[in-house]
């Protein structure tokens, strides 16, 4: 059989002998059911993403949100709260240096303030998963003093609705 080249929405078979392209078998090439969907679900969580984890979330050695990030939470949470498909995983980090607080204590308060923001501005709060992890991993290994902010964060992961948490294993982080 000669070769089959896809053009569009037909398959054309190539005769090689004749040097012209004829149409045989005319068969519709289409996409998924739902490729709008996830077209959708793909600008999403993007926005959703690029709402989320913008640098610059907390005040130095604190959990103290800084105020233009608790815009982007307002409209993060409006956006999920209008979609049940996806439920978020926040983990809270501190940096190296949190010396008021025990680092491990800062990391979960820093995620326990954006679990309560958002449930505040009405993301339900059984969609809203939340662990810590101390100054490991940082964004930054050695930082400077400008990259103290970037450690100085929360990640926060969007999820299917039904996949399941896997809060033991940090090793994929």
């Amino acid at each position: 059989m000669p070769p089959t080249v896809l053009l569009f929405n037909e398959i054309y078979y190539s005769d090689w002998s004749n040097k012209q392209t004829t149409q045989k078998n005319k068969k519709i090439c289409q996409p998924p059911i739902d490729s709008d969907t996830d077209t959708n679900n793909i600008v999403f969580t993007k926005k959703i993403y690029n709402l989320l984890n913008k640098a610059d979330q907390f005040i130095f050695n604190s959990s103290e949100l800084d105020p233009k990030y608790i815009v982007n939470l307002s409209v993060a949470s409006q956006l999920l709260a209008k979609n049940d498909n996806y439920k978020i995983l926040i983990t809270g980090h501190s940096d190296s240096f949190s010396a008021d607080i025990p680092a491990s204590q800062l990391a979960r308060q820093r995620a326990e303030q954006i679990q309560r923001y958002l449930s505040i501005f009405g993301l339900n709060p059984n969609r809203i998963h939340i662990d810590s992890i101390d100054s490991q991993p940082p964004s930054f290994s050695t930082p400077q003093a400008r990259e103290h902010l970037s450690n100085r964060r929360v990640t926060i992961e969007l999820m299917h609705i039904n996949q399941p948490l896997m809060l033991d294993d940090f090793s994929w982080r």
